[in-house]
């Protein structure tokens, strides 16, 4: 069939467009396109300057004229929402969507990167407001660098490396508090805009502007704010315990305990919904895991509760492919690759039970442990170890009292408090965003365990250069 005059010079008009501007005619059909998530209702700005609003909903984004993007869901009309074009100086294999909050709350970007630098930048918000300046706002290099770091191993680690003279105690927020989801807390973890917690058997999702100190509960969270149980396949087969967990292109990857072999538990940051499990063949605990992009790259490092020679840590390279399939494939998205030991100097250094946390700096140069237990344990064999290197290097260790220097984690197992380590996470907050902390880089609980209800105390410390 002949195709209409019109057509063809729209088609001719597209691309002498896409060449002017470096972009690439993108197709549904000849290429797969770059997917993001929007949590909620956004409002954009068409080509004739009118409004239109994008759902909630998982979008693939493509563009076809000019600086529009083209956002499309399935069951729904394609949306044409006005962007800017812009560069990025990110490193990828492929084209890839971004979501960035901007300096108002209300202000959301959708970037759209490829890899020859280009970049179409279309700025939304919330309210449908259009604040003075919002078309022309946009963000920097840092601010999509970080947005990218977020993302799959599309491309090679570029983040600045971490180095610091010394580690300061800033102080704890909250502060031996029960807001609600204080009980057996085990573990932290972020991303750009949220905080992910476990609890033993509760996943909750608290953005970073929410008080910490605020109470909450299960049966009327606050908006922005939700949970998630241990699902009901995993409980019938006996499991009952999150541990430490961690977050990586959208992905949590949480360690799962219980009367069976331990598993890493997959959930989706957009909505805690369960992605699937991978059991860990021949281990015997799984109290925490920790995510590093190499060359090569993502994997995941986690140990039983105790390291020593018998028992190293053990790294396993991730798929984040087989966890996007439909269905997703959590069992092909993990494969053993070997394990690792840790050393001081040339000696091997063993670590005693419980490894309750761990974490690596954002660049994957530094590794953040820490251990204990409320009973049976000495507060000096406890507490942040922190590790430099591949093979891993002994670096420093927290001390357990208030006057033995800046680098404090203190806490008192036994009667009568019975206070136990438990996770961590590093997230660089001195940038005031989270109400009521004092800022730094790395967050570290401490629980007080409670026969009336346990309390917590979260620990911040800076990294000092």
């Amino acid at each position: 069939m002949r195709k209409p005059a019109g057509h063809i010079v729209w088609l001719l008009l597209a691309g002498s467009l896409a060449i002017f501007l470096g972009l690439p005619m993108m197709s549904t059909a000849t290429e797969a396109l770059p997917t993001l998530t929007l949590e909620q209702p956004v409002h954009f700005t068409a080509s004739d300057s009118s409004d239109v609003m994008a759902d909630a909903g998982t979008y693939t984004v493509g563009t076809l004229v000019g600086s529009r993007l083209r956002l499309n869901a399935e069951g729904r009309a394609p949306l044409f929402i006005e962007a800017q074009a812009t560069t990025h100086s990110e490193e990828l294999k492929s084209p890839l969507a971004v979501t960035i909050a901007g300096e108002d709350a209300d202000v959301l970007h959708v970037v759209l990167l490829l890899p020859n630098g280009q970049a179409l930048d279309a700025t939304g918000t919330i309210s449908g407001a259009r604040p003075r300046g919002v078309n022309s706002a946009l963000l920097s290099a840092a601010q999509i660098h970080m947005a990218v770091l977020q993302q799959g191993p599309v491309i090679r680690n570029q983040t600045p490396a971490t180095s610091f003279s010394r580690i300061d105690y800033l102080g704890n927020y909250p502060s031996h508090r029960s807001p609600g989801w204080s009980n057996e807390l085990q573990g932290l973890a972020h991303d750009l805009q949220n905080w992910f917690i476990t609890q033993k058997d509760t996943l909750w999702k608290f953005p970073v502007t929410h008080d910490l100190n605020r109470a909450v509960s299960k049966a009327a969270p606050p908006p922005g704010v939700r949970w998630s149980g241990i699902p009901a396949s995993l409980k019938q087969a006996g499991y009952d315990h999150f541990g430490d967990l961690d977050q990586y292109g959208g992905f949590l990857f949480i360690p799962l305990e219980g009367s069976q072999k331990p598993r890493i538990a997959v959930f989706r940051t957009y909505d805690l919904s369960f992605v699937g499990s991978f059991v860990l063949t021949g281990r015997t605990q799984a109290g925490w895991c920790a995510l590093r992009l190499e060359s090569d790259g993502l994997y995941l490092y986690m140990s039983n509760n105790v390291i020593d020679g018998a028992n190293p840590i053990f790294r396993y390279r991730v798929d984040l492919r087989q966890l996007h399939a439909n269905p997703a494939n959590t069992a092909g998205a993990f494969q053993f690759v070997n394990s690792v030991a840790l050393y001081q100097g040339s000696t091997s250094l063993n670590i005693k039970p419980y490894l309750q946390g761990g974490e690596f700096s954002p660049d994957g140069s530094h590794l953040f442990l820490i251990n204990g237990k409320a009973s049976d344990f000495n507060a000096k064999d406890g507490g942040i170890w922190v590790f430099r290197g591949a093979p891993f290097q002994f670096v420093t260790k927290s001390t357990d009292q208030s006057n033995a220097g800046s680098f404090i984690y203190e806490f008192h197992p036994g009667w009568s408090k019975y206070e136990e380590p438990e996770g961590l996470t590093f997230w660089e907050l001195d940038g005031g965003q989270a109400p009521g902390l004092p800022g730094g880089q790395l967050h570290v609980i401490l629980l007080d365990n409670d026969s009336r209800g346990d309390e917590i105390f979260i620990k911040h410390y800076r990294l000092v250069r």
